[in-house]
């Protein structure tokens, strides 16, 4: 089973993943986010994620350490359901970090525009 996604200009690597409640996102692969979602409060709600559950402190791209909230929810992972933490983040755009993809195969291929998370 795999997941498949896309590049756009930037160039950004795409994913849409589903919850368990059968609502899509578009996510942004991040591999320098060591959490395994950030998601904005809107789409935080749409998926139907509990929380906050606590709170995560977190260092920043430009160094600065600030905490966000962290909300519990589930997603279809290779076809099983996976309970996740997802911070609740400022952006508007929803990514996906390493915790999530520990365990998987990420394979990028920028110049075909084509994105693929496999099971390892």
């Amino acid at each position: 089973m795999k997941l498949r996604g896309w590049i756009v200009p930037g160039p950004s690597a795409k994913v849409r993943i589903c919850s368990a409640s059968g609502r899509l996102i578009v996510l942004t692969i991040d591999t320098g986010f060591t959490g395994e979602l950030a998601l904005p409060m809107k789409a935080m709600r749409r998926l139907g994620f509990a929380g906050p559950v606590g709170e995560d402190p977190c260092v920043l791209g430009d160094g600065s350490v600030t905490s966000f909230p962290v909300f519990r929810g589930r997603i279809r992972w290779f076809g099983k359901f996976r309970v996740v933490q997802a911070l609740a983040s400022p952006s508007d755009e929803g990514l996906m970090g390493m915790d999530l993809l520990w365990g998987a195969r990420l394979i990028v291929e920028p110049k075909r525009g084509r994105v693929r998370i496999e099971e390892a």
